[in-house]
């Protein structure tokens, strides 16, 4: 009976699954006996050849899916337990950080320890187990599938590209995203290909930013415009509101201060967006303020940037949290208070990332910037900005060379 199953017993057979991925269910039932016990009651006994296996695990898990709360959590979980496909799952960590960018939209995935601590353990397992121990609304069908092999294979390529977004390696993201934005055929594929497309485009979006193809044709701000055309089309307020913000960074970055800084404090406030990305908004108000040199401008910057590194440590966000120090010390330095520039960069270099060359490059950009306004540290500032062109050159982060490149000129 499901009521001798322990959710004790399901939280150790969803773990390995999750690091063996959908298929090893198929492969080796006999490694999850609670699992196999609860599908049986709810859809009978599995087909004994192997496609019908997969396919009858694949219609059972998408049921289970189903019910979770919230699709971007489905979304999740399709990505961790490698569902949509038979084949061999990437690393674990990697699905991870992959999972975490679907589900708390950014440039980058948190630690993957932090997101198994709370994505998984906290959030997704208990609902998971939740619907297996009192069973699906609605039983599977064994004869179902997943879908059209289209979105199915889409929505995998697009899990892989970005895990190579995060580790900038743009060649093979970009073979991964033109292969679908490419194809208009997939527009008539209703809701679910459009939201893919959106998706894609919002990812390209982030690629060409970090690429420094910021305005124009085939730039990043195109790519997020037509993000937005979808999400409006689709009616997604939380998501346009976010390509919004994404679409401001571009204006920043293109040197439009003023205005990005208008909209930045407007979104800041802007009840569609979560506490997250409000945050975001609201950092960067100060980011932008603080490339302004104007006095008026840079206390309202450095007040901006602190109150949004208080609340990312609130929310718990202890990379977005140091990114937030590592601007506030921009800010000072820009405002010619040297000792709290030092103060806050040695404090962002103390709980520095090394999983992603563009944080390196940032935050090493940002160091020698501050090591620059001190006659003792110059020499080594430009040490440590040589070593940031070198990677940023070495992963086509052309913007950040040109930064780099301004830093030296003016300083």
């Amino acid at each position: 009976m499901a009521s001798r199953i322990t959710a004790a017993a399901l939280t150790v057979e969803l773990r390995r699954l999750r690091r063996a991925g959908l298929a090893d269910l198929t492969m080796r039932d006999r490694r999850y006996p609670e699992l196999t016990r609860l599908l049986e009651q709810w859809a009978g006994p599995p087909p004994r050849e192997l496609l019908g296996r997969l396919a009858y695990h694949s219609a059972a898990f998408a049921v289970v899916l189903a019910e979770l709360p919230d699709p971007r959590l489905r979304h999740v979980a399709e990505i961790l337990f490698h569902s949509l496909r038979g084949s061999t799952p990437p690393r674990l960590d990697d699905r991870r950080r992959a999972a975490d960018q679907v589900f708390h939209p950014r440039d980058y995935g948190r630690e993957p320890d932090t997101i198994q601590r709370t994505l998984e353990r906290q959030v997704l397992d208990p609902l998971l187990i939740e619907v297996l121990l009192r069973g699906p609304t609605v039983p599977p069908d064994p004869a179902a599938t997943t879908g059209g092999p289209d979105l199915d294979d889409w929505s995998d390529d697009l899990d892989r590209a970005h895990v190579t977004v995060g580790r900038q390696d743009f060649p093979a993201a970009g073979v991964l995203l033109d292969r679908w934005l490419g194809r208009p055929d997939l527009d008539s594929m209703g809701d679910a290909g459009q939201q893919l497309r959106a998706r894609s485009l919002l990812l390209a979006g982030h690629m060409r930013r970090d690429q420094g193809r910021i305005a124009g044709p085939l730039s990043a701000e195109h790519a997020y415009r037509a993000a937005k055309d979808l999400f409006t089309l689709l009616g997604q307020p939380r998501r346009i509101a976010q390509t919004e913000l994404l679409i401001t960074v571009t204006e920043e970055m293109s040197g439009h201060l003023e205005r990005a800084a208008h909209k930045y404090a407007a979104l800041a406030d802007d009840s569609r967006l979560g506490a997250l990305d409000r945050t975001h908004a609201r950092l960067w108000v100060g980011t932008a303020l603080s490339k302004r040199p104007l006095p008026d401008r840079l206390s309202v910057a450095v007040a901006a940037i602190e109150h949004a590194a208080r609340t990312l440590e609130e929310l718990n966000e202890p990379d977005e949290w140091s990114i937030a120090i590592q601007k506030l010390a921009l800010a000072h330095r820009a405002a010619g208070d040297t000792a709290s520039a030092v103060r806050n960069i040695e404090l962002a270099l103390a709980h520095r990332r090394t999983d992603s060359p563009l944080q390196q490059v940032r935050l090493d950009t940002a160091h020698g910037h501050i090591l620059l306004a001190d006659p003792a540290t110059r020499d080594y500032g430009e040490r440590v900005l040589d070593g940031a062109e070198v990677i940023a050159g070495r992963y086509g982060l052309s913007h950040q060379v040109r930064a780099i490149q301004t830093i030296r000129r003016t300083t």
